[in-house]
């Protein structure tokens, strides 16, 4: 069995089973939701009929509407592991593509392999900066207990609390720094591509955030340097989750090009993206529709 069609039997096998748990679930929720809509629809008049409602509201309708919410928070988890086991496959799809380009691809290929270790360096500098902020969190609670103590107990702990949030933050800061300048060498990597094939990124907007990341490295001494802290990171944090989700446009971008670039040697490939495209995200489905002769969506 060929790479594709092994990957491929394996989305529909897993795809199928995600979408007939959707199905019971939904099933599960209908009569349920019905029942919540229809009590919501007659609202009565009058006092008496007002706390009736209000009544049977808070003793019936608000067990069956936290059921709900509870079938829809799982609803939207099959949904969410649909798209991603989707995105797997069509991970898959692109990087046989991209062997498969052979001479053609190499430049395309050093790009993707260069983005890939670039969003790995993105994933340990989000967990550097979570772990720093929850280290900031534990020393600022700490130094304000001291504050209101004169326990030396109290004093060694919150000392040595503020230290562990200057070790999460240097971690981080490195962290940061490798991933800019990872960052910095994929604009040298995208210029190596010819202007039809190239994605649209802002990863360089990332390094103002760096830098005022990296004055924070003063003096420890109070809560609400701690505090500034912690909203200095979380903001880096959203940016940092920004250009991730850029990163994971262009690696769908590159793999939507390759693709194309084989698929008729591959005719195979068109079914199989059929299958997981609904799933894709907006970004990728758009791509693939640009050119008329792709994949025939």
């Amino acid at each position: 069995m060929s790479d594709i069609l092994r990957v491929q039997e394996h989305w529909e096998q897993q795809s199928a089973v995600l979408e007939q748990e959707k199905r019971d679930l939904s099933a599960q929720r209908a009569p349920l939701g019905m029942q919540v809509a229809e009590f919501h629809a007659g609202r009565p008049d009058g006092l008496w009929g007002k706390l009736k409602h209000a009544f049977t509201k808070a003793t019936k309708i608000a067990g069956v509407s936290r059921q709900v919410a509870r079938l829809d928070g799982q609803i939207a988890d099959k949904n969410n592991a649909l798209r991603n086991e989707a995105g797997e496959a069509y991970r898959q799809y692109g990087e046989f593509a991209l062997v498969e380009m052979g001479g053609d691809g190499a430049t395309l290929r050093a790009n993707y392999d260069h983005m890939k270790e670039t969003r790995q360096k993105l994933v340990t500098a989000v967990a550097a900066v979570d772990h720093a902020i929850e280290e900031s969190k534990d020393a600022s609670n700490w130094e304000g207990i001291d504050m209101m103590s004169n326990n030396i107990g109290f004093s060694l702990a919150s000392y040595f609390e503020t230290r562990e949030a200057v070790d999460a933050m240097k971690s981080a800061s490195a962290a940061l720094t490798d991933l800019n300048e990872s960052l910095r060498e994929q604009e040298k990597f995208d210029k190596s591509i010819p202007d039809d094939l190239q994605s649209d990124n802002n990863f360089d907007l990332f390094v103002d955030a760096l830098s005022e990341f990296a004055g924070i490295f003063t003096s420890w001494s109070n809560m609400k340097k701690l505090d500034n802290a912690v909203d200095k990171m979380k903001g880096i944090r959203e940016n940092l989750l920004e250009i991730g989700a850029e990163i994971d446009a262009s690696l769908r971008h590159t793999q939507t090009v390759a693709i194309r670039a084989v698929q008729k040697r591959h005719p195979e490939l068109t079914e199989a993206v059929a299958t997981v495209a609904p799933y894709l995200p907006d970004d990728a489905a758009k791509t693939q529709k640009a050119d008329p002769r792709a994949f025939k969506l």
